[in-house]
């Protein structure tokens, strides 16, 4: 078995997944609207901020709620594409697949960058889907995008409704800006994986040609040691620099995940308000609705399968490091074992904080908390009913 971790895998099994989270938004005329859009999105969200402060009442904030939170989404979303693709582009540079011998690890790898492939592709068209069909006029779009009903109001018709249009126009973009930040952290999570699948080949082979061998005979055979303690060294520092990078990760990141954790909420609570709140009727907005939970469900579903799946492969790396056959090995290889195991303690995640991680517990909180939000709205709407027919 050659052990080279500098020896790197040519072929690009995530091109496509690379090209949407990566490099869609490198190219010059992207990042300009990337800019464009968030001063414009920023100047809407100032004045409507403004105007909710100068003529407050509630009916009229939780109609616009959606939208307006949802903006402060959009807006966080363009403001970070720039350092999320600069702090991935340089984790995954350093994050190449290493050479490996084992056909089984080849095959589930290239079948899952087959997969993942898919999923962007898939996510993607069904979120331009989106884009389009939140860009084309139903009525009372003036009650729920607050933007349009400040065209219409302070602008003569013909500026308007051009104007409108313009504004419009931009959800396509948008529709594709808002999951690239997610993109890419999905992207860099299935290297870490494919990354964590060759280790656990590794972890398996540490003694694998010399199972059947007389243990005594194994201790003091040179070339067995020797075999050893190159592949323990290797899968150490393999192991190490992996970590460094999810470490790196994970700090210049924090900010972000904290910003669209907190926004995330917020829009999350706004969105069900909305629904549970809204007079109006959903049946010119289904198709906008469904494309837009599709797309949104499926980014989410995929981060989180991400996060957990890095945590049950380190879960399995730890698993198969604790039943190696230490007993055949002399003191320096018990050693290195030692430091190993130490190392294998610490947390192999894409972090929140220091208590919250990317895994299905964190997926699960989200769907309690917005459900409990939920049942509240609707109790809350019973309640208001109840007291208003009661006194009528």
């Amino acid at each position: 078995m050659v052990l080279d971790w500098k020896s790197v895998v040519q072929d690009e099994l995530l091109w496509v997944s690379r090209k949407f989270s990566l490099e869609l938004f490198q190219f010059a005329a992207t990042k300009l609207l990337v800019r464009v859009v968030i001063v414009c999105f920023t100047t809407f969200e100032v004045l409507q901020t403004f105007l909710f402060l100068q003529r407050f009442d509630t009916y009229y904030f939780i109609k616009y709620l959606p939208v307006y939170a949802g903006m402060y989404f959009i807006i966080l979303s363009l403001y970070s594409i720039s350092s999320i693709l600069k702090v991935m582009s340089t984790a995954l540079d350093d994050l190449h697949l290493i050479e490996h011998s084992n056909r089984e690890t080849t095959n589930r790898i290239k079948m899952e960058g087959l997969y993942l492939n898919c999923f962007m592709i898939f996510t993607t068209v069904a979120a331009l889907i989106s884009g389009i069909v939140h860009a084309l006029p139903v009525e009372d779009d003036e009650n729920v995008f607050f933007a349009l009903a400040i065209l219409k109001e302070y602008f003569p018709h013909h500026w308007g409704n051009w104007l409108s249009w313009l504004y419009r126009s931009t959800f396509l973009f948008i529709s594709l800006a808002m999951i690239v930040p997610f993109y890419a952290i999905i992207h860099f999570a299935s290297y870490c994986r494919f990354n964590f699948y060759i280790l656990l080949n590794l972890f398996q082979d540490l003694s694998s040609d010399h199972e059947t061998s007389d243990p005594n005979r194994l201790l003091g055979s040179f070339h067995y040691q020797r075999e050893v303690k190159k592949r323990l060294i290797f899968c150490y520092e393999r192991l190490v620099h992996i970590y460094n990078i999810i470490s790196r990760v994970n700090r210049e990141l924090q900010i972000f995940i904290i910003l669209f954790s907190v926004v995330g909420v917020i829009l999350g609570v706004s969105i069900v308000t909305f629904f549970v709140s809204f007079q109006g009727s959903f049946e010119h907005r289904y198709t906008r609705l469904a494309t837009l939970i599709l797309a949104g469900v499926l980014v989410f579903v995929h981060i989180i399968l991400a996060g957990q799946m890095i945590e049950n492969l380190t879960s399995r790396l730890f698993e198969i490091l604790k039943v190696a056959n230490w007993y055949c090995w002399n003191s320096e290889n018990k050693k290195i074992y030692l430091i190993f195991l130490g190392f294998m303690q610490c947390d192999f995640k894409i972090k929140f904080s220091e208590s919250i991680s990317l895994n299905y517990e964190l997926g699960v909180s989200i769907a309690r908390g917005l459900y409990s939000v939920a049942s509240v709205m609707v109790q809350l709407k019973y309640v208001d009913y109840s007291n208003h027919d009661s006194t009528s």
